[in-house]
């Protein structure tokens, strides 16, 4: 192999750009982290407090995810069994021309599905919409653990 050398007296400046990439996103990043206002706040309460659990997953006293009325879903991560056949069943048009109650039925066969697979032992509750518990009110109780459940193969070892 051959590595060539140039002398440093033979390189040409690039220009200086006249703006520092910094400077134009110092704005973005400040406005991020700014606190939201009070009114904020309220209005995503309110938008919390209308979005319904359809199904709610457990693992013993552990919520590790819920797929809402609207067919949306929260996971305790998106690399979890459960958002990767949500998210093969999108790729592959499975879900395509599904609306409201069809589409969520549909991910609701979906993610059991997913979880039978591994003999994960997970708990499923579906509720009716007049008794459905809120988004504002679940959403802190998910357990955030990364890629629940995990399967397991007869031939790890497993070390405590």
């Amino acid at each position: 192999m051959h590595i060539q050398s140039i002398p440093v007296s033979s390189l040409i400046a690039l220009d200086t750009p006249q703006k520092k990439i910094f400077d134009l996103c110092a704005k973005d990043i400040e406005d991020i982290l700014q606190e939201p206002s009070e009114a904020q706040r309220q209005q995503a309460l309110e938008q919390q407090a209308q979005i319904k659990a359809h199904t709610i997953y457990s693992v013993g006293n552990s919520i590790i995810g819920v797929l809402w009325a609207d067919g949306s879903s929260n996971f305790g991560s998106n690399s979890s069994k459960a958002s990767e056949a949500i998210n093969d069943a999108y790729n592959s048009n499975e879900l395509q021309n599904l609306k409201g109650e069809a589409l969520v039925e549909k991910l609701a066969q979906i993610i059991d599905k997913a979880f039978s697979k591994y003999n994960s032992g997970v708990d499923t509750k579906t509720y009716r919409a007049d008794n459905a518990p809120t988004q504002g009110y679940l959403s802190y109780q998910i357990d955030w653990m990364q890629d629940y459940p995990l399967p397991i193969n007869s031939s790890s070892s497993i070390y405590a």
